[in-house]
C-alpha cells in the first residue's frame, strides 16, 4: 500500500512529508494505522547521529493507533484493537525469555538499523529501500508496520493522543523508579527536569510510598504538573 511518511532525506536534513510503498505485513508483523505520536529528542537526534548509509529514514517511536491488518501467526492482536506501539524484540533469546525484553539481544538491529533481520525494510520509493522500524515502528507516518509483540492492546475508549508516549517516555520514567531504584517510605529522591521522563518518574515514586519526592526544573508549567502529581517542587533558575 501506499502512506504518506515524514521523511528524512540525509543526515541533517529537515522532516519532509512524502509518499512510501509500505509493504503488506509478513509473519509477526502487524499494519497500525497511525492515530498519534509522541516527538521524543531521539527522532531528532538521529537525523544527524546516523551515517548517510541508513538514509532515506523514518522515525519516530511513540506511536498510538489502530490495527487495520495482521500478519500470519499473530495472536495477541487483531483487526480493530487500539494499541500502543513500543520497542521490538525477538522473543526468542534468553532476556526475552526471561521476561526482560528490553535487554534483547537482538535490541540494536531490530530498533536501530532500519530493516528487518533478514535484512529487507518494511517501506520503499521509487522501488529504492526506505530505512525505517525504529524501535520496531517508525510511527511518524500514517501508517506502520510493527512487531506484533510491540502492541500493548488499550481500551478503546481511551484517548490515543494522550497514551503516545507510554510507549518510550513514560515507561523509561516509571521503569527507572520501579524497576532499578526502587524507593521506599524512607527514601528521598529528586528528579531533575520535569519533562514527559522526569514527570513520569514523579508520578511513579509517589504512587509507591517515596517518603520525599522532589522535582526540578526551570519552567513554572513544568513544576506546576510535578507538584500536582505530589511532588515538591523547586525552580533551578531561583
Amino acid at each position: 500500500m501506499q502512506t504518506t511518511v515524514a521523511l528524512v532525506e540525509a543526515p541533517g536534513k529537515d522532516f519532509q512529508l512524502v509518499d512510501v510503498e509500505l509493504d503488506d505485513p509478513r509473519e509477526g508483523e502487524v499494519l497500525v494505522r497511525i492515530v498519534a505520536t509522541g516527538l521524543c529528542h531521539t527522532d531528532i537526534t538521529m537525523r544527524s547521529f546516523l551515517p548517510a548509509e541508513m538514509f532515506p529514514n523514518v522515525f519516530g517511536h511513540e506511536g498510538t493507533g489502530v490495527v487495520e491488518q495482521v500478519g500470519p501467526g499473530v495472536e495477541n492482536v487483531a483487526v480493530g484493537d487500539h494499541v500502543v506501539l513500543s520497542f521490538n524484540s525477538c522473543r526468542a533469546c534468553s532476556p526475552c525469555q526471561e521476561g526482560i525484553p528490553a535487554y534483547c539481544e537482538q535490541t540494536l538491529l531490530l530498533n536501530y538499523f532500519g530493516m528487518r533481520l533478514d535484512g529487507s525494510t518494511t517501506m520503499s520509493r521509487d522501488g529504492s529501500p526506505v530505512f525505517g522500524s525504529f524501535f520496531g515502528q517508525s510511527s511518524l507516518s500514517r501508517h506502520a508496520l510493527v512487531g506484533a509483540e510491540g502492541c500493548v492492546v488499550v481500551d478503546p475508549e481511551l484517548d490515543l493522543t494522550t497514551l503516545a508516549p507510554f510507549g518510550c517516555g513514560y515507561q523509561t520514567g516509571v521503569g527507572t523508579v520501579l524497576n532499578v531504584l526502587q524507593p521506599d517510605a524512607d527514601d528521598s529522591l529528586v528528579v531533575y527536569g520535569a519533562g514527559a521522563v522526569g514527570l513520569a518518574a514523579v508520578a511513579a515514586a509517589v504512587a509507591s510510598g517515596t517518603g520525599t519526592v522532589v522535582a526540578v526544573d526551570l519552567q513554572a508549567a513544568r513544576l506546576a504538573e510535578a507538584e500536582r502529581l505530589g511532588a515538591t517542587t523547586l525552580d533551578a533558575s531561583a
